[in-house]
């Protein structure tokens, strides 16, 4: 079967250390509490996106922490980087994996597998009859719906991070398998070129990203080079990840979070604010351009 009830959903989720009952709940509840507090800024009922929320914020000197994805489109996402640029405020999207004490670790190792050839993010979840039944956001016909912008976002996030024709916009998709519930795509598989793996080198980098709400897979990024490779497990809230390196055994990184998922997130944006940074290193608003091209790339195809 290609549905998942909501216990074994329930279940999935718990393993992560997440209550997804226990967040829908809380969302009804805030509900009313929440409306007490729209103004003229707000662009939407509760969970649509801030994206837009962002340029008035920064308009008025307010540091802004923005869920994923920060904005639908990449010229969406340039406005805001460019208003927030222009105002000096502090604005970063919450893009888990990078701000996990596992990340800075596979960046560490990356030198280990020496040129990258390869990167394949895939986060496959068998959750359609759970998405489709709980009336969310996922599956409401309009714009930010389907796994793309959801799953999708955060495998787009781990192609932005090696592959430097993401950053040039000399990305190329070469292919894209999509099946739509419909009209809103509920699993996506595109393969991109991202040119040479190496300075002069004949073999070209490429990538995968493939996004499910009808199937899973195990989910991971893997960063694939010339001398071995990096399997990191859970790519959307890693902490455990695999080193295999030719002509020697496996190292296994294991990185916890400090106390659970949120919290790099959370406490790497308040070390900014207490900074008077305007603009993280680990999430940079280019960076949150770049995931946005990747996304926009990929939809081109579907």
């Amino acid at each position: 079967s290609k549905t998942m009830n909501t216990q074994s959903r329930s279940d999935a989720y718990a393993a992560a250390g997440v209550d997804i009952t226990a967040g829908y709940r809380a969302v009804e509840l805030m509900k009313q509490h929440i409306a007490k507090t729209m103004t003229a800024g707000v662009c939407s009922d509760v969970g649509g996106f801030g994206g837009l929320f962002s340029i008035a914020a920064a308009k008025a000197g307010k540091a802004v922490l923005c869920e994923k994805p920060a904005m639908l489109t990449a010229a969406d996402m340039r406005e805001v980087a460019a208003v927030a640029r222009e105002c000096g405020a502090l604005f970063m999207e919450a893009m888990k994996p990078r701000l996990t004490p596992l990340y800075e670790q596979v960046l560490e190792a990356l030198p280990s597998i020496s040129s990258l050839t390869r990167i394949e993010a895939t986060l496959c979840n068998d959750m359609l009859g759970f998405v489709e039944g709980s009336g969310s956001y996922h599956m409401t016909p309009g714009p930010g719906s389907g796994v793309l912008l959801d799953c999708g976002t955060y495998c787009a996030s781990w192609v932005a991070a090696f592959c430097p024709a993401a950053h040039d916009g000399t990305l190329k998709l070469a292919s894209c398998d999509a099946v739509l519930r419909d009209g809103i795509d509920v699993y996506v598989d595109a393969e991109f070129v991202c040119g040479p793996s190496a300075e002069g080198a004949a073999s070209s980098l490429t990538a995968r990203l493939e996004c499910a709400f009808d199937r899973t897979k195990p989910r991971t990024a893997t960063l694939v080079g010339t001398k071995g490779r990096i399997v990191v497990d859970e790519l959307h809230r890693p902490q455990h990840a695999t080193v295999y390196v030719d002509d020697a055994e496996p190292r296994e990184i294991d990185a916890p979070y400090v106390v659970d998922d949120f919290f790099g997130e959370v406490s790497h944006f308040v070390e900014l604010m207490l900074n008077d940074a305007t603009e993280s290193p680990r999430m940079s608003l280019e960076d949150s351009v770049t995931c946005a091209a990747v996304l926009d790339t990929v939809r081109a195809g579907i």
